[in-house]
């Protein structure tokens, strides 16, 4: 065997295992990586998902707050508009606050002038799921009829005199 063979055949024996040890720390190395990814992922997702559950109990708890005005008579809307315009400064994160009747008719809505005509909700799914269940409800990412843009409604029933 010439030594021109003889060491090619050497140098080959020696990257082939050199090559496959490489390969296999690199793979290893990805799955860790890929790991520390992955965990870092769901901490933020927890860490977001808190973040939103206050967020919307916060938003709930003064929407029951606003719920309880004795201003919401036909002949005081003057005055609950004017409280709810309040309570959105409160909350810079709300972008309005709208009353709607049974039948999605908005009765007022803060991005409006009271007394302006305002679009129907009567077709929003959450607006329907809290006539069905009587309880709040949380909108996925939908356009606002009145807004013209998308937004994440919580709607919260109001019930008087049944």
């Amino acid at each position: 065997m010439k030594l021109r063979t003889f060491l090619l055949v050497v140098v080959g024996l020696t990257l082939v295992p050199l090559l496959g040890v490489a390969a296999i720390a690199i793979w290893w190395a990805h799955q860790d990586e890929r790991r520390a990814m992955e965990q870092a992922l769901l901490y933020h997702a927890r860490s977001l998902t808190v973040a939103v559950d206050r967020e919307v109990e916060t938003t709930l708890a003064g929407l029951k707050g606003l719920a309880t005005s004795g201003d919401l008579d036909p002949a005081n809307l003057g005055r609950f508009y004017e409280q709810a315009r309040l309570a959105r400064e409160a909350y810079r994160r709300w972008l309005t606050v709208a009353l709607v009747d049974p039948s999605g008719r908005q009765v007022l809505n803060l991005l409006r002038p009271l007394g302006s005509p305002l679009p129907s909700v009567a077709d929003l799914e959450t607006f329907q799921r809290t006539l069905k269940t009587g309880e709040p409800q949380v909108s996925d990412l939908v356009m606002g009829p009145t807004a013209g843009r998308r937004v994440i409604a919580i709607t919260l029933p109001l019930l008087r005199e049944g």
